[in-house]
């Protein structure tokens, strides 16, 4: 029995209803054109037919038989097309246009079809002479993905559905209903500036080098996947997987890079806080990829394969300067490179709908002016401004002489030595909500921000930041910070003497404590310290791990 002949997807009856139709009618043309290509007619004087009506429709001219016709006459393509008979005919073989939707459908039916042949083709040819299976499969990948992209057509649509879905979102959030999709940072003086990072949204943390922009992202990262469960993408292209889960681990454990360091120095309470901490990061859904030499195209690629997998909340890239292109997408000097990126950025987190936090270099230029940071000063290419949707730069305020305001107050009070800094997030681009500015206490040692409020403070020796208070008890119980600020706390001595104190509580994602069992205060001196609404407040040689 002979083999079966196996044809290519194609209709050339209806790629001739379509071309007819288009040239019948002036509505047809209008609608249709956009949502075509030359590929998507299998025979070549179809081709030339429709080259010859987009360009026709691109310059606003009328499409008939005649004006196609003449069109191909004087780009010398005419006998390519089937000559002036074969036209005239397409025209008018059709008893009517109202079946234009239908021819449509079937000839993008078929070029789909004959994409999907080709991609398989080209994934074949290439997997017989790859010689890394990853990068094969990730070939395979974008192939397939193009064939998808390529097949969602759009068209201008009425606003009816958008409207709608618009003023329902609005009557959610005044019923106190509605609940954000977006991303936050864990960070409630920020959030309530910034209220989030939205899905699709491209978000630029920018930086000079040392003031803490990954310990900030990482810490983004940590309130996402273990406050709120999410799903979260790590590319790093400066730091290894182990490091970067070394500073996270400090992070979460409130237990400094000196200590760790040090032989033998460690207490039971530290490494308790150590395992527990592992404990919640093995929990989280964080995935890390340190490979230096991923692409554009490696990043989307695996994006996709882990939302299809697994899910996808949010990505963060540390840092974009830092990427490389492709060498099919290279370009002809460093800020269009870095330009391609940052758009590609910005496609893919429209694609996926999940925001992208990129981290990016600032230029020497904000240290030579010794002023804050601009959004000009964003290295390498003014289109990073351009594309994204929110840009946060964090910076240290210059100390100054005779300060007079309190955020100049404020940052005269850190040692320049110190382990603290005092660190100021400026808020310069944002879509979706405000711009503006906020304060944080930076522990390099411990990993940590501490959100601060300067409008609550009248000089900086009123209060210290909440990183800095550091006394211990023997032994603690696990309590998760809730949303509000505070929580009341009973604390019970040896002779069953009871108080009640307000406690800071965190505002990122690491557990608070507090002994519930008798306390032996008898060798505590006391310590006193400031809260966020009523003032001073003391308390008994308590624990705050946090």
């Amino acid at each position: 029995m002979a083999d079966k002949v196996i044809k290519m997807p194609v209709n050339y009856e209806a790629e001739q209803a379509m071309l007819g139709s288009i040239m019948m009618d002036t509505n047809v043309a209008n609608d249709f054109t956009t949502l075509l290509r030359e590929d998507d007619f299998a025979l070549q004087q179809h081709k030339q037919i429709f080259l010859a009506i987009y360009n026709l429709i691109q310059n606003n001219e009328p499409v008939d038989a005649l004006t196609v016709a003449d069109k191909l006459a004087t780009s010398g393509k005419i006998a390519e097309a089937g000559g002036m008979e074969y036209i005239g005919k397409l025209a008018t073989g059709i008893p009517s246009t109202a079946n234009a939707d239908k021819y449509f459908e079937i000839v993008k039916r078929d070029s789909l079809l004959r994409g999907i042949i080709e991609a398989g083709n080209k994934i074949s040819k290439n997997a017989y002479t790859a010689e890394d299976a990853n990068k094969a499969l990730d070939f395979a990948e974008q192939t397939v993905f193009r064939i998808s992209e390529e097949k969602e057509a759009s068209k201008l649509e009425p606003i009816v559905e958008a409207s709608s879905e618009a003023l329902n979102k609005i009557n959610t959030m005044q019923r106190g209903d509605y609940v954000d999709e977006g991303i936050k940072t864990g960070f409630k003086l920020l959030d309530r500036k910034i209220e989030s990072m939205k899905p699709g949204a491209l978000c630029i943390l920018a930086a000079r080098p040392s003031v803490g922009k990954t310990a900030f992202a990482l810490t983004v990262a940590i309130n996402a996947a273990i406050r709120n469960n999410k799903k979260v993408a790590i590319f790093s292209f400066e730091m290894p997987t182990v490091q970067l889960v070394q500073r996270m681990l400090t992070t979460v454990s409130q237990i400094s890079f000196k200590r760790q360091k040090q032989p033998g120095m460690l207490n039971f309470n530290e490494t308790q806080r150590l395992f527990n901490a592992h404990e919640a990061l093995s929990n989280s859904k964080i995935y890390v990829d340190d490979n230096s030499g991923n692409t554009p195209g490696d990043i989307i690629s695996k994006c996709r394969r882990m939302k299809n997998t697994v899910g996808l909340d949010l990505v963060i890239i540390d840092y974009l300067q830092l990427i490389t292109l492709d060498t099919k997408s290279k370009a002809e000097n460093r800020q269009q490179e870095v330009s391609t990126m940052s758009r590609q950025m910005k496609l893919y987190a429209k694609e996926l709908g999940v925001p992208f936090l990129v981290l990016s270099q600032l230029s020497r230029g904000t240290e030579q002016r010794g002023e804050e940071p601009q959004l000009s000063d964003l290295r390498e290419s003014g289109a990073i401004e351009q594309d994204a949707d929110m840009v946060m730069f964090l910076h240290r305020p210059k100390k100054v002489e005779n300060p007079k305001s309190e955020e100049s107050k404020f940052a005269a009070s850190y040692d320049d030595d110190g382990d603290h800094k005092f660190v100021k997030m400026l808020v310069a681009k944002n879509r979706n909500g405000e711009t503006g500015n906020v304060y944080f206490d930076w522990c390099g040692d411990m990993q940590t921000f501490k959100p601060i409020d300067i409008r609550e403070m009248s000089t900086a020796e009123e209060k210290q930041p909440a990183a800095k208070l550091n006394t211990e008890i023997t032994s603690v119980e696990q309590m998760r910070s809730d949303d509000d600020a505070f929580d009341d706390m009973k604390m019970v001595d040896d002779d069953g003497q009871k108080g009640t104190v307000e406690i800071v509580m965190d505002d990122n994602a690491t557990p608070a404590t507090i002994k519930e069992e008798p306390l032996d205060f008898s060798d505590s001196d006391g310590m006193t310290f400031t809260n966020n609404e009523s003032g001073d407040q003391s308390i008994n040689n308590g624990d705050l791990p946090f």
